[in-house]
């Protein structure tokens, strides 16, 4: 299912930030996350987390072209000016760096920074080794294997084979300081050199310092982070607009909606779709278009797994009622054919048409041996929050029912337990801001419960995490991308769950570079 929706260019936070106001003053922001991504440079809850805490305050060496709204974005330089692959060994690359390139601490960066930002994913007996932050990096580098420095402003990096990949997985590799993290080492307390290595990567997440062009000013776990200018920055025509940035976890669409109505925000991700019509006529500019994000679901193919039956998986597919999705958001999302839209290079040359068809689908089903009266029981789980949610209960409660339809009895735990209505999935969105001029007023959180459109008849709290419903995937396979790219697809990487469980695409752990709505 393609429940990518659409707004601006390929996404980062960045672009929203230094063009939302053409004066100074504090843009409050309204996340569609459910808590403030990592800070200490390997943001986590996907691309969520890259245009919040990544871009923001900190530079790759390469980076994503987000100048224009119109067009896809391509890899250009950033913390490195250019880079080649050795001609007689495919798998080393040489990057040149930027000179007279700070960190927000003062300290330089160099060629030294980025062998020690490389090894703090890479190399585990490293004393900054961080397997924390292993997860949201090392996976999107994945033939990335080591670094060496050449000279003060030459590195290179080794590969585990050729991959002309390499310079757009660098986008996600950040630049955190050395400098910086050693004397937070040094006045960190531990029984042992882990201890204090630990205690000194959370101590630098609270007080972070890269080179990109917000620094830290205020960090409070689970409730707000303020950003403000870099004046110094190295790029100079990036240089922010704005003096202040607050970012709130708000995972709920009625709840930022809300928030931006009564002015506790100026800017919001995906609001409720059946508020539109009321943000504009109360004068909120409305910014979107659609993007190549897809959400798929991945299958379980441990031994025993019933998505191992292709019959099975097909017959989710034409269980999925995209066009009623599409009602149910307002238009605010395209239904998918694949992986790739039909046209694409790499659509190829597909045997089963992904298509709402209950009737073929029962039909399916009947063959593998389920019944309205001999249902399949399949556990899901997924995420309220992060990039590519928009309504993920409302949504999913949907998809139980399409699914239901087609003997599929779909039951769901959160991550922390508990038990609840089956919900969940993948994710349509906008991005929505308000024509409001930015405030330097005080801002509060906004926490109170409530409800969902009237599709659905529950109320959750702003940290409810909620659980999977059906399984879908915009292919005939049992997996699907761990993440997309705005100029290419994205890789198709299996990942299974117990025998009888089928796992969402989370988007707070395998995220896709997103769009943003501006201020005109």
């Amino acid at each position: 299912m393609k429940l990518g929706l659409l707004a601006g260019v390929a996404g980062i936070a960045l672009a929203a930030m230094t063009a939302a106001a053409s004066a100074q003053g504090t843009l409050r922001i309204a996340m569609t996350a459910a808590d403030i991504p990592k800070t200490h440079g390997q943001p986590d809850q996907g691309f969520e987390g890259n245009r919040f805490t990544g871009i923001p305050m900190y530079d790759g060496l390469t980076a994503w072209d987000l100048s224009s709204a119109d067009k896809p974005s391509v890899v250009i330089p950033g913390l490195a000016t250019e880079w080649s692959v050795d001609a007689s060994d495919k798998t080393k690359w040489v990057f040149k760096l930027r000179p007279g390139v700070k960190f927000h601490d003062g300290s330089a960066f160099d060629a030294d920074a980025v062998v020690w930002n490389v090894e703090k994913v890479l190399k585990q007996d490293a004393a900054h080794f961080d397997a924390s932050q292993v997860g949201v990096t090392a996976s999107r580098m994945p033939t990335l294997r080591s670094a060496r420095k050449i000279d003060a402003l030459t590195v290179e990096l080794t590969t585990s084979q050729p991959d002309s990949f390499l310079p757009i997985n660098l986008t996600n590799l950040f630049m955190a300081s050395p400098a910086h993290w050693q004397k937070l080492f040094d006045a960190a307390q531990g029984a042992d050199a882990k201890a204090k290595a630990a205690a000194a990567w959370t101590a630098f997440a609270a007080n972070a310092s890269g080179t990109g062009p917000f620094r830290m000013e205020r960090f409070v776990p689970r409730e707000r982070l303020e950003v403000v200018r870099n004046a110094d920055y190295w790029d100079k025509p990036r240089v922010p607009k704005l003096d202040r940035v607050v970012m709130l976890p708000m995972p709920e669409a009625n709840t930022r909606t809300a928030a931006l109505l009564s002015g506790q925000v100026d800017w919001i991700e995906a609001p409720a779709p059946d508020a539109v019509a009321q943000l504009k006529q109360r004068g909120m500019v409305i910014t979107a278009n659609a993007q190549p994000h897809v959400w798929p679901w991945q299958f379980s193919f441990v031994e025993g797994s019933p998505f191992a039956d292709r019959r099975v998986r097909q017959a989710a597919n034409l269980c999925v009622n995209r066009g009623e999705m599409k009602e149910l958001l307002a238009g605010l999302m395209e239904p998918a054919k694949g992986t790739v839209p039909p046209g694409h290079p790499w659509w190829g040359n597909p045997k089963f048409d992904i298509k709402y068809d209950p009737d073929a689908a029962r039909k399916l089903m009947g063959e593998a041996g389920f019944s309205k009266a001999k249902p399949l029981t399949v556990k899901i789980q997924t995420s309220a929050s992060g990039s590519g949610q928009m309504m993920p209960l409302p949504m999913n409660e949907l998809m139980q029912q399409n699914l239901a339809d087609c003997f599929f009895k779909a039951t769901s735990t959160s991550s922390s337990g508990t038990r609840c209505s089956p919900t969940g999935g993948a994710a349509p969105r906008t991005r929505r801001r308000a024509a409001r001029t930015p405030s330097t007023s005080p801002t509060r959180r906004w926490t109170r419960s409530s409800p969902w459109p009237a599709s659905s008849t529950r109320r959750w709290r702003r940290r409810s995490r909620t659980t999977g419903a059906s399984s879908t995937t915009p292919s005939s396979t049992s997996w699907s991308p761990r993440r997309a790219r705005p100029s290419r697809p994205a890789r198709a990487t299996p990942r299974s769950r117990s025998s009888m469980r089928a796992r969402s695409t989370r988007p707070c752990s395998c995220g896709s570079p997103m769009t943003w709505a501006r201020a005109r």
